[in-house]
């Protein structure tokens, strides 16, 4: 349907900033190749070009100065939102896409997909980042049974991820503006860990079965039911609150007048 068939796709998603290091994964993309692997295209789910304040990268020129410019591919409809742009949801039936005669269809086809339609494309996906939060793309693609690659920050996406990613231990680090610790981990390391997987249909397995499993359990809905549950609560308690307040007044007054 995107021109990808019989192509290893690795993947990821996140904003195009310092942080999220998306240059490290062009360079990825030339250790993959030098090491004479070429059937593969590296996916990265972001603009081309970032918001400086936030320390984000010119994309746009790194793949051919890599010479990987047919093995990287770039989030569809750059003018669109700089996180997702497209819903999650597809707007079309992607069983009713015609196959692409040429890159332009491919590419127009890739446009047309959702977001969780994209996250299934992906056979592995790599996280580079120095820092996150929660992680929630990378929850996603586990939903979603993609095994997954990530940087072992040795704090939230360790307490979350460990048990059911592969982590790679940092070989390096630096600090953002705020002082914090930005573990790092070399292209050359990522590149082995992906060729890894890529040559080991277990493991692809193993990490994909065991992170759909964990995050199956996470969901939107019970955690909306009881945040609306706290709401009720509150308000209920706030009620009671104001009118023992009231009733405390009133006494007062009365008081008053038979003093």
């Amino acid at each position: 349907i995107v021109g990808w068939e019989g192509k290893t796709v690795i993947g990821t998603v996140g904003v195009n900033k310092r942080t999220n290091r998306q240059p490290s994964l062009i360079e990825t993309a030339r250790v993959i190749k030098d090491s004479g692997v070429e059937n593969f295209v590296m996916y990265l789910h972001c603009q081309m070009r970032g918001e400086g304040f936030m320390g984000g990268w010119e994309l746009d020129w790194m793949p051919k100065e890599f010479g990987v410019e047919d093995h990287i591919a770039f989030k569809p409809g750059q003018n669109e939102d700089r996180y997702f742009g497209r819903p999650n949801k597809a707007e079309v039936d992607v069983f009713s896409l015609p196959l692409p005669a040429d890159k332009k269809e491919a590419e127009a086809n890739l446009e047309k997909l959702g977001y969780i339609d994209i996250l299934n494309l992906f056979d592995i996906y790599i996280d580079p980042a120095g820092a996150h939060g929660w992680g929630l793309p990378q929850c996603e693609a586990a939903r979603c049974g993609v095994p997954i690659i990530m940087v072992d920050d040795g704090f939230a996406r360790h307490e979350i991820f460990s048990d059911v990613v592969h982590m790679l231990a940092p070989t390096a680090s630096e600090y953002w503006h705020t002082g914090a610790v930005l573990p790092l981990v070399s292209p050359k390391k990522m590149a082995d860990a992906i060729m890894k997987m890529i040559d080991s249909e277990d493991m692809r397995r193993v990490y994909g079965a065991a992170g759909k499993a964990k995050f199956d359990k996470y969901k939107w809905q019970p955690t909306a039911d009881y945040f609306a549950e706290k709401v009720v609560a509150a308000d209920k308690f706030g009620a009671e609150m104001m009118a023992k307040l009231a009733n405390r007044k009133v006494g007062k007054d009365v008081q008053d007048v038979e003093g």
